[in-house]
Order: structure tokens, then sequence, then C-alpha cells
């Protein structure tokens, strides 16, 4: 025999959703690529010094081939900028784009809060007692 309660539609909530770009997060989410990022983080003339491959490499005491792989990694998700020069591929950091992503996860984080915070208020509300109308005299 079936339960009265199970039915009766249970009532959805509709918030929004968070939007970040999940390649961006994940791509910060490995060690190896924070230590490129950390190797990366040296200011030159107000903008981010530009370094190659092979310094970067030698800088991290890393294979070509595992920084190749991370280098590409970071340069799709957007944290990267490359240049070539001759052979020579010189990488810096895209501080406007993540500036920009981090920006637009704060944004996302913050609509949740008010969301979050608006259904707390309605939920008080519908649970709190109901007041006579002389109450509010």
């Amino acid at each position: 025999m079936a339960n009265s309660s199970s039915s009766r539609a249970k009532p959805r909530l509709r918030a929004p959703r968070l939007l970040v770009n999940s390649v961006f997060f994940a791509a910060l989410s490995d060690p190896t690529r924070v230590r490129v990022l950390q190797f990366l983080c040296t200011p030159s003339a107000g903008e981010m010094q530009a370094f190659s491959a092979g310094d970067i490499a030698r800088g991290l005491e890393l294979p070509a081939s595992t920084l190749s792989h991370h280098l590409k990694l970071l340069s799709s998700a957007g944290i990267l900028a490359m240049a070539k020069a001759g052979k020579e591929h010189h990488y810096r950091l895209r501080l406007d784009a993540m500036g920009a992503e981090f920006q637009k996860a704060n944004d996302q984080i913050r609509l949740l809060q008010r969301t979050a915070e608006g259904v707390a208020q309605r939920q008080r509300e519908a649970l709190a007692p109901a007041r006579a109308p002389e109450d509010e005299l």
C-alpha cells in the first residue's frame, strides 16, 4: 500500500545554480600546476614576467614532458598566455583573466548567499506562530 505522503509532490526549490568555469578551477587543483603559478609570480615593470618553458622546468626541477602537460592545461584554462620567441615558448600569468574568473565565482557565491538568506527568512516567517489581529495593535 502506498504511503499517502509519497503521493504528494514535494515542493521544489528554485535556487540559482553555481555557474563557474570548472576547467579554470580544475586547472588550479593540481599541486604541480600551483607550483608553476608560484614560479611565474615574478613581477617585472608592473606586469608578470614571462619565462621560457626551459626556465620553468629547470626552476621546478620537472621533466619537460611533465611540464608541457601542465602548461597546456593552464593555457587552455585561460590562466597562462604563451608567446613564441624563436623556438622557445614563453609563458606568463594572465592576471586579468584570473581576476575575472574569481570575480564571477565571487558573484555567484554572493547570489547563492542572498538566495539562501531569502529562503531562510521565508521559512522563519512560515514557522512563526500566527498572530491574532488584536496582537498587532
